[in-house]
């Protein structure tokens, strides 16, 4: 039986939804949220470096082809609301095919985020911070779990070597 749109766009939110689930630094990540009426897709908060606590919208759009541009001032009027009212710092809006220029323009003049699902995932798949955490705690542990054992050997004449690590 073919997908509906209801449930293709379902999908897609569930898809950008455990995208910001597996990011370190995400602890709140919630699904059809509403603040003030103004229903958003996913509501997420992330603590940076300072200890603040930033508040994002993220509208997750599912269509065939580009976002357009109706659509986006949408998204666009309610994000303003939040932001206005001081419930989320920014908006995002996240498109499973593009976006029409007229929609990227608005999207991007009003200060908030455009983003590709391509793009979101190939953003995220950066496993750098993760192997700088697992290098840092396995230099921390490396002594107790490696132990050292001096190699010895012999020459073909039966002379010992002292340092096999040197020659």
């Amino acid at each position: 039986m073919k997908e509906s749109n209801v449930e293709k766009g379902t999908k897609f939110e569930d898809e950008v939804a455990e995208i910001y689930r597996n990011l370190d630094g995400f602890p709140k990540v919630i699904q059809n949220h509403s603040l003030l009426g103004i229903q958003i897709d996913i509501y997420v908060e992330m603590q940076v470096q300072s200890g603040i606590v930033m508040k994002l919208a993220i509208d997750a759009k599912h269509y065939e082809k580009n976002l357009p541009a109706e659509v986006a001032r949408e998204c666009i009027n309610n994000f303003n609301v939040l932001r206005n009212a001081n419930l989320i710092h920014q908006g995002i809006i996240v498109s499973s095919k593009g976006f029409s220029k007229d929609a990227n323009n608005a999207i991007i003049s009003s200060g908030y985020e455009a983003l590709q699902i391509k793009d979101l995932k190939r953003n995220t798949l950066d496993f750098t911070k993760h192997l700088t955490k697992w290098l840092e705690k396995y230099e921390l542990e490396k002594n107790k779990i490696i132990k050292y054992i001096s190699l010895s050997a012999k020459k073909n004449n039966g002379d010992s070597i002292k340092k096999v690590e040197s020659g």
